[in-house]
């Protein structure tokens, strides 16, 4: 649920209410009573209860109005099912395209929060079918942010940026300059997330000026943020403390959480990397602590790596470990969650995709069964005929089952592989060496895990830029894919962390591949980069023990050799007991 609490919050803020023209009176209060909900719920809920005490005076579509935005002041205040029952109810009424599409919004922008993305990209589906059909501009808009924000979510950048562009085209013809805003600041974090950087400073540059002429601070403060992670993503600390340390005021004046946490942890990443520890420090406790009181993991994982590092640099090693795990909980967290949206919007895609061929299967069998009428009352002259277009027919939907099994198998691919290297993602090796160990103990076979880490990893990334560092891995991943066997399993479980199972291997064969895996990782070329630097990796080898079944006790042994590698100095391989 990746930043959900502030695309919950911009989405819901988007939403204006369908209009009609029955009563000027009342259709004005229902549109103020919705602007105020988003702004100041308290007031807003005042009015919406004078509104209800309009009863007699409203027709059916203004009752229908008033139930919408009661929905979505529940929403806001996160009273989740209340909101979603009266939606329901609704769904059996009359309502017109523009109630039905503004429904449709509220209630995806719940199952977001819920983290039920079936349901979120089901619901987008809908509206998005019914854009054509829609008379209110400011809805469309409206409900483009949060088809926008789910689509980045989900890793679909592309289908993202189009998004964002249809939206940005509607709001400036339109003239609606707050969807234009949160267009704009929306594109330049897509593009960050996309690692398009070039692309993201110009989205987030032009939202800065724009928003600040239309007053929107809130929106402002976003982008600014993200000009300050930029800016630290390129490696210049200085402007990226400048431009956090200049809006972390703005932010805490506005109060909302999630800007204030990112800022201080941007600036707690600078400081560090300035030299300057006990900024560094005081800040990053700052931001972990409202990170952790307001569900904020991603930055939960942003703080406590930074303070790990600090601890490590001071020697604190029990601290350092301390926020480490909180680093490896949040991070793992992210990429569950991250994988859950992936594999729901994959899904839903299939899944439209499928309809829609079967639509057209049914249309094709429906033209077959007028034609076989056609040849009956004909008196069988054209039965070869009839039996050609069914073999056809039979063809296609074999064809179809084909390209559907097809489609699955890369869906499944796409959910159990790191997207940088390429190799299996954290939670799938888990699966996969969780199953392998308990295979190895039911028919008492040998297995040995390797866990690998690059050495002095951020110093690349501090130097050369994170697309060196990028580089690195992707290289690293390819190098030791080249020299395991053949039924290994290589995996990527952290940032600069590999692990490799191999099943059958004692531990003889587990160190021989470990270190034929270190050299190869010790000569890698850097030239190509333009740059030359030495790329090494510290390695931790277990073996499982005869009477083990599960994977922990030997992914801890692992780690621990690991850290003694680490600790004797790097660019070596250690083993429990280690005799080398």
């Amino acid at each position: 649920m990746l930043a959900a609490g502030f695309a919950v919050t911009i989405w819901l803020a988007l939403m204006p209410v369908a209009m009609a023209a029955d009563s000027a009176e009342i259709d004005a209060m229902l549109v103020r009573a919705n602007e105020l909900v988003s702004t100041d719920p308290a007031e807003g809920g005042v009015l919406l209860d004078q509104i209800a005490a309009l009863s007699d005076s409203l027709s059916n579509q203004q009752r229908y109005r008033l139930q919408i935005v009661q929905a979505k002041l529940l929403a806001i205040r996160g009273q989740y099912s209340k909101a979603l029952k009266i939606l329901e109810s609704l769904s059996r009424e009359d309502l017109s395209v523009n109630s039905l599409a503004l429904s449709n919004s509220i209630e995806s922008s719940i199952y977001n929060a819920l983290g039920d993305y079936d349901q979120m990209f089901a619901i987008i589906q809908k509206n998005l079918a019914l854009v054509d059909e829609i008379t209110d501009i400011s809805l469309k808009a409206g409900f483009m942010h949060p088809a926008m924000v789910a689509f980045r979510d989900a890793g679909a950048y592309e289908q993202s940026v189009s998004q964002g562009l249809q939206m940005l085209q509607l709001a400036r013809e339109s003239e609606f300059p707050r969807s234009e805003c949160f267009a704009l600041v929306e594109l330049g974090i897509t593009e960050r997330m996309a690692g398009n950087w070039n692309a993201a400073l110009d989205w987030l540059k032009d939202a800065e000026v724009f928003c600040s002429d239309i007053g929107n601070k809130l929106i402002v403060n976003s982008a600014r943020a993200n000009l300050a992670a930029l800016a630290l993503d390129g490696g210049d600390t200085e402007q990226a403390i400048a431009i956090a340390s200049r809006t972390l005021p703005d932010a805490e004046e506005v109060g909302y959480a999630y800007h204030i946490a990112e800022l201080k942890s941007v600036l707690a990443t600078a400081y560090l990397a300035s030299g300057d520890l006990d900024a560094s420090l005081h800040l990053g406790e700052e931001a972990l602590s409202l990170a952790r009181q307001s569900g904020l993991k991603l930055f939960v994982r942003h703080a406590s790596k930074t303070l790990a590092d600090i601890h490590e640099r001071r020697g604190d090693l029990p601290a350092a470990l301390t926020m480490f795990k909180i680093y490896l909980e949040a991070s793992q967290f992210l990429t569950d969650d991250r994988s859950a949206m992936a594999l729901a919007y994959y899904q839903n895609l299939y899944a439209t995709q499928d309809k829609e061929r079967q639509i057209q299967i049914l249309n094709q069998q429906n033209e077959l069964l007028t034609l076989s009428r056609a040849l009956s009352e004909k008196q069988r002259q054209n039965l070869q005929l009839s039996l050609i277009i069914g073999l056809l027919l039979i063809v296609a939907l074999i064809g179809w089952l084909v390209s559907v099994n097809m489609q699955r198998h890369r869906f499944r691919n796409l959910a159990q592989r790191d997207g940088l290297t390429g190799i299996a993602n954290r939670s799938h090796f888990n699966q996969a060496v969780d199953k392998m160990v308990k295979d190895a103990f039911a028919n008492g076979d040998d297995l040995g895990l390797i866990l690998m880490d690059l050495d002095n990893f951020k110093a690349i990334n501090d130097s050369y830029g994170h697309g060196a560092g990028d580089w690195v891995l992707k290289n690293v991943a390819e190098i030791c894919r080249h020299k395991i066997r053949k039924n290994d399993l290589f995996g990527r479980i952290g940032g600069e962390e590999f692990a490799l199972c191999l099943p059958g291997a004692g531990l003889e064969e587990s160190l021989r591949v470990a270190e034929i895996c270190r050299k190869a990782i010790k000569a890698m070329d850097t030239s190509a980069l333009g740059h030359s630097f030495e790329v090494s990796g510290s390695f931790g080898v277990a073996i499982r023990h005869p009477h083990e079944a599960k994977l922990e006790p030997i992914f801890t042994r692992a780690d621990n050799c690991l850290y003694d590698a680490k600790h004797a100095g790097r660019d070596q391989v250690r083993y429990e007991g280690d005799h080398l």
